[in-house]
């Protein structure tokens, strides 16, 4: 459904940083960078009303505010950072895409259904070098795990080569 979107805010970023490697400081700055091309699309940033609002319906009118408003107030856009996982531990996925009809079901104010996270239906998650050489491989292996429930997913991995010889040597 936001595959073709998904996809094209990848390759744009992909191209953005390969003309200037220096754009990024961090993994976070990568992350923005690609939530802000994804935010542009209506499909993506667009809220949808979620059962927070039959929920909390009456507690929402004692703010004596437009129906409008209360129903907005209560509803959450596809596009979401940082995302929660139901894995023991902290985990969280850097970009995730949830699915409209799950986000109708989300019942609490964790943007959760019943006390679990849905599954998004894309998720990506972005490393940089920063990382470290020693440490990527289990950086990547605990984004893969992050990504196993999505129905989608993406690992963007972007490295920059550092390293500079001397003059009139093969590394230079």
């Amino acid at each position: 459904m936001f595959d073709r979107i998904v996809k094209k805010s990848i390759r744009e970023l992909i191209l953005e940083v390969s003309k200037n490697p220096l754009l990024h400081f961090s993994e976070k700055s990568l992350q923005v960078r690609l939530a802000a091309k994804l935010i542009k699309y209506p499909e993506l940033s667009t809220p949808i009303q979620t059962r927070l609002y039959e929920r909390y319906e009456k507690q929402m009118e004692r703010l004596k505010s437009n129906e409008s408003y209360l129903k907005n107030a209560l509803s959450i856009a596809p596009l979401q950072m940082e995302y929660g996982t139901n894995d023991r531990g902290p985990y969280r996925i850097d970009i995730a895409i949830l699915d409209p009809e799950e986000i109708r079901l989300i019942d609490n104010w964790q943007f959760q259904k019943r006390e679990k996270y849905v599954i998004p239906l894309i998720g990506i998650e972005i490393a940089t070098e920063k990382t470290g050489i020693r440490k990527m491989s289990r950086h990547l292996e605990r984004d893969t795990f992050k990504l196993r429930n999505c129905k989608q997913s993406y690992i963007l991995n972007f490295l920059r080569n550092t390293n500079v010889g001397a003059k009139q040597t093969k590394s230079y």
